[in-house]
């Protein structure tokens, strides 16, 4: 667990902290979660700097960086004070975790590389599989920034299409429009790999 000792957000009071959090539960303004993770952002590039001293190098710092900040806006989303942490125990765990589980997505299936007959852990299918996962993750920061972002929001955080309506000033309709095209396009960049992601497209 992290020590506060060490918090490199010492410099913004927790009065501040929690004013933001409040108004954006009670208003699901996004332009305060936004102010929220450029203010706790300093935690996920820690925790990627203490994963990448600790030999991480399996991974792309810049994936590993992007689950960190993914696992801050799901904490920030379902931070309960009631529970007794404070805002920021809370998100150092929930990013650790974020990016402990990136970590292992990258790992080789050690347990599984001497069971020739599991086609899964063929070493030829497992490259293959991470060059697609690779070529995914590419492909999809290309993706305009809107279609990125309902796309987080919808897969990612778990939104419901009048949720993120809501947050952009949109309908429904429009919502699953954008997230249509944003996997169409996917569909079409990744046509070749959609057999190796297993639909991830």
């Amino acid at each position: 667990m992290h020590s506060d000792s060490r918090s490199p957000l010492e410099h913004v009071p927790t009065e501040i902290q929690m004013h933001l959090w409040g108004g954006y539960r009670r208003s699901g303004d996004r332009r305060l979660r936004d102010r929220l993770v450029v203010i706790f952002a300093p935690i996920v590039h820690h925790i990627v700097r203490e994963a990448s001293a600790a030999g991480a190098d399996l991974c792309d710092l810049e994936d590993l960086v992007s689950a960190g900040l993914e696992a801050m806006i799901r904490a920030i989303d379902h931070y309960d004070p009631d529970r007794g942490d404070t805002l920021e125990r809370y998100l150092w765990a929930r990013v650790h975790d974020g990016v402990r589980d990136e970590l292992a997505r990258c790992a080789p299936p050690a347990a599984t590389a001497g069971a020739g007959t599991d086609g899964g852990a063929d070493p030829a299918r497992m490259s293959a599989r991470s060059e697609a996962r690779l070529r995914f993750r590419h492909a999809f920061r290309q993706l305009p920034e809107r279609e990125r972002h309902v796309a987080v929001m919808r897969h990612v955080e778990g939104l419901s299409l009048r949720e993120i309506g809501g947050m952009l000033g949109v309908t429904e309709s429009r919502v699953c429009q954008i997230d249509a095209r944003a996997r169409r396009e996917l569909r079409v960049t990744l046509a070749d790999d959609e057999a190796l992601l297993g639909g991830a497209a």
